[in-house]
Parts: C-alpha cells; structure tokens; sequence
C-alpha cells in the first residue's frame, strides 16, 4: 500500500429530526444501524426499514440494544419536520 492507511473513522454531525444537532459522540460505546434513504422513496426504503425494524427488535429481544440512524440522501426536501413525520408515523 503506498500512502498511509485510510481513515474509516465514523465522525459526523447532523441535525435530528426534533432539530437537534448530534454528533458521532453521541453515540459512543453504542451499536448503531446506520442506513441512507430519503422519504420520497416509496417502494425500497419502507421495506428496508420494516426489515431493519425487525433485525434491531429481533436483536433487542437477545439482550442487544441497537440505535437505528435514518440520514436523509435528499436533504433539501427531507427537512426535519418532514422526517419526523416520516420516522414517527411509518418507524415509531
């Protein structure tokens, strides 16, 4: 490898869907599902959450708690308020 190793570290900060800013430190010492969809995705990302949903109860059920984090691909029309309304209605 030529170069020095890449950095894979996971630093990132948000705003949440309640208009928070949160951060990678938000989540230290935690699992985290990370997944990318936008919320005028009518056919894959609901079935992907419905999935997901069930991997991460499935996973609660064993003793595992995992945090799901839906970041939006398409953040000009996926506003906070447009999340929340999405992720509370269709992922509670």
């Amino acid at each position: 490898m030529v170069g020095p190793p890449p950095d894979f570290s996971a630093q990132f900060e948000l705003i949440d869907h309640d208009g928070r800013r949160v951060s990678h430190r938000d989540f230290l010492g935690r699992s985290a599902l990370v997944y990318f969809g936008f919320t005028h995705c009518k056919v894959v990302c609901p079935r992907s959450l419905t999935k997901l949903g069930n991997v991460i109860r499935s996973m609660r059920e064993h003793g595992h708690e995992i945090q799901a984090l839906y970041v939006t691909v398409d953040p000009e029309r996926d506003t906070p308020e447009v999340m929340k309304r999405y992720v509370e209605s269709n992922h509670p």
